[in-house]
């Protein structure tokens, strides 16, 4: 991401906006029609009339233009059935009920391959994996589920079975209109798939809904309660709207209720006093000196605590003036606006997705993906001049861990051999006012070269019932199993990998929750990045196609002391000319140190082929 000052290097963000919407829609069709082929309904003409029978009544369960975007189109998903593998048999096989069958997708997680009927599959969908259903576009599947379950009628006893609340569950309250029948089908729907984690409010009943709705003040009545509609208002007091047609959210978040495993006690007292009440002990014996982390016997602890847990929190990382000095440039930045709320970063197609996952009229307390605010701040940046003194202690400590220093575990420092860079601070808030939070995700997953993450909070007097957590995942794509949760305590580090070793989200916070975040890098993909890893005059080629990438890395890109840029740059195989060139853009670009003579200048392309002759301003002086 590139720093929001620099943005002439950059084109229009609306363009790709733009273009991000149409491929984002263009991958959602393709997932649907990939769910089409496996899950709808046999093909007629290859099971009994008695699976077939309720066939009309799907086709019309659903009123004309209450459904998705086409409902004429869902109508046939239910009733024109499709071919899955095999042959179906006359009855479920997971209640014996004699309804139409379908047959899970291969690639759902969590759902076996049975041939199920509509009710057995919407039981079995709730506790399918929660993360894969969000990105994937199953939600058209659950309804045309949802439909064809309305017409079942009586369901065997084995099907109708209320189950039980999971252990620490909270109830979901779900507003909605019984005179609307799309609103009728997904409620019934709900109701038997999760309704022992749902309370149905009926909107026509006022006392009711005044009594819900007393408990959230904040939340706007006229976007929960209107007519022919279903909202649904989470435990995070967080709400969604328009869950009759788009239920893709609440679905979500009562299967992350159900599926998702929090660590055990045992766990966490394990972590506690092999790793984490050792290292604070250290602290107390080194008097709490600048940089204690340091010492051999406490970079023994971390580097472990990185091989075998793959993260590791560090207590007391920075001296107390400098962490609050920190603190205070954060506010500063966040009370004079110059934070940008990431949801509206631009680049990502969920903005403009029919069901609104980013919350774009900024309603008060609405369900949204992400809702991190964020200003980057670099070495030299003026609004935050403390952030020099972070970066300088967290290099120190990357610094110690790479470069073999005693104590540190040979595993350790074959993994950050090539970490020579890191990104600029990401200074964050996560608002109470809108329930921040940031939905489960990689951070290497759009950034490969990103190796290590670490994160420094500020958060005074943090509570437990103030959320806000980082939590942890095992490893793995669309892992339920909780590894940790961290919360944002004041001079608080966190360390963890960057890869899908390490899922993680942000919990929904209900304090302001300040951080400052600071990826490190492998040197050699970074610059392969830049590159475009074509060898000898590959970056005159990738400047040539698209020079604002090779000016955003420049912008956002910082060696790890005491190495500098260019050290980086030969490290890594860049010709010394081009080195040296790129060297003396980096010296302006990522430390806001423009020279004088240069204020009008803007051909960052020019400057990058070496046909600027300004640039000789800034290169060191020929022998």
């Amino acid at each position: 991401a590139a720093d929001t000052n620099s943005s002439s290097f950059f084109g229009s963000s609306t363009d790709l906006r733009r273009t991000m919407t149409i491929a984002g829609r263009a991958l959602d069709d393709l997932a649907w029609a990939v769910c089409v082929r496996g899950v709808a309904l046999s093909h007629a003409s290859t099971k009994p009339a008695s699976l077939v029978s309720h066939a009309d009544d799907v086709t019309g369960a659903a009123p004309t233009g209450k459904v998705g975007s086409d409902s004429s189109e869902l109508g046939a998903v239910a009733a024109d059935a499709f071919v899955p593998s095999g042959s179906p048999p006359e009855s479920c096989e997971e209640c014996g009920g004699r309804f139409p069958l379908s047959k899970p997708p291969d690639f759902v997680l969590d759902m076996s391959q049975l041939w199920l009927c509509a009710g057995c599959c919407l039981r079995e969908d709730a506790d399918a994996n929660p993360f894969q259903f969000m990105r994937g576009n199953l939600e058209q599947v659950w309804l045309s589920q949802a439909r064809l379950f309305a017409s079942h009628g009586a369901l065997p006893a084995l099907c109708s079975a209320r189950r039980q609340l999971p252990p620490g569950c909270l109830r979901t309250t779900v507003l909605w209109d019984p005179d609307d029948a799309q609103c009728a089908i997904v409620a019934n729907a709900l109701d038997f798939a999760f309704g022992e984690q749902i309370e149905l409010v009926d909107l026509r009943e006022r006392h009711g809904v005044d009594q819900m709705l007393n408990k959230h003040p904040d939340i706007p009545r006229e976007d929960v309660c209107k007519a022919a509609s279903m909202s649904g208002i989470f435990p995070s007091g967080c709400w969604m709207g328009d869950c009759h047609t788009h239920p893709k959210v609440l679905l979500y978040e009562l299967k992350y209720m159900r599926a998702v495993q929090l660590s055990s006690a045992q766990r966490v007292l394990a972590m506690e006093c092999d790793y984490l009440a050792p290292l604070q002990d250290l602290r107390l014996q080194l008097g709490s000196a600048p940089q204690w982390w340091l010492d051999s016997r406490c970079l023994a602890l971390i580097s472990l605590c990185l091989e075998r847990e793959k993260y590791v929190v560090i207590d007391g990382f920075l001296q107390e003036v400098e962490w609050r000095a920190l603190r205070r440039e954060a506010q500063q930045l966040n009370e004079s606006g110059q934070m940008e709320p990431g949801r509206r970063k631009g680049t990502s197609h969920n903005m403009d997705v029919e069901e609104d996952l980013m919350n774009r009229d900024d309603r008060p307390y609405k369900w949204t993906m992400l809702d991190d605010n964020m200003a980057y701040c670099g070495d030299g940046d003026v609004r935050a001049p403390s952030v020099r003194l972070d970066t300088a202690a967290r290099d120190a400590l990357v610094h110690a861990l790479k470069s073999g220093a005693p104590g540190v575990r040979p595993s350790i420092v074959g993994r950050l051999a090539r970490v020579d860079v890191r990104e600029k601070a990401m200074v964050t808030v996560y608002r109470a006012s809108s329930r921040g939070r940031y939905q489960q995700h990689v951070d290497s997953h759009d950034a490969k070269f990103r190796c290590l993450s670490t994160l420094l909070y500020f958060n005074e007097g943090w509570q437990a019932g103030d959320g806000g957590e980082n939590r942890l995942f095992t490893e793995g794509a669309f892992s339920i199993r909780v590894k940790a949760d961290t919360a944002p305590l004041a001079n608080r580090l966190l360390m963890f990998w960057a890869d899908d070793e390490c899922p993680h989200e942000v919990l929904h916070t209900r304090r302001d929750r300040y951080a400052s975040t600071i990826w490190y890098a492998d040197a050699d993909l970074l610059v392969h990045d830049m590159t475009g890893g074509r060898g000898p005059g590959g970056l005159a080629q990738v400047v040539a196609e698209d020079h604002a990438k090779v000016m955003g890395h420049l912008q956002t890109a910082f060696p790890v002391a005491p190495l500098r840029f260019v050290d980086v740059l030969l490290r890594a195989g860049l010709p010394e000319e081009e080195a040296q060139r790129l060297h003396a853009l980096h010296s302006f670009l990522a430390y806001d140190r423009r020279p004088p003579a240069w204020i009008a200048w803007d051909n960052g392309k020019r400057a990058l082929e070496g046909t600027d002759e300004r640039i000789s301003e800034l290169l060191p002086p020929v022998p």
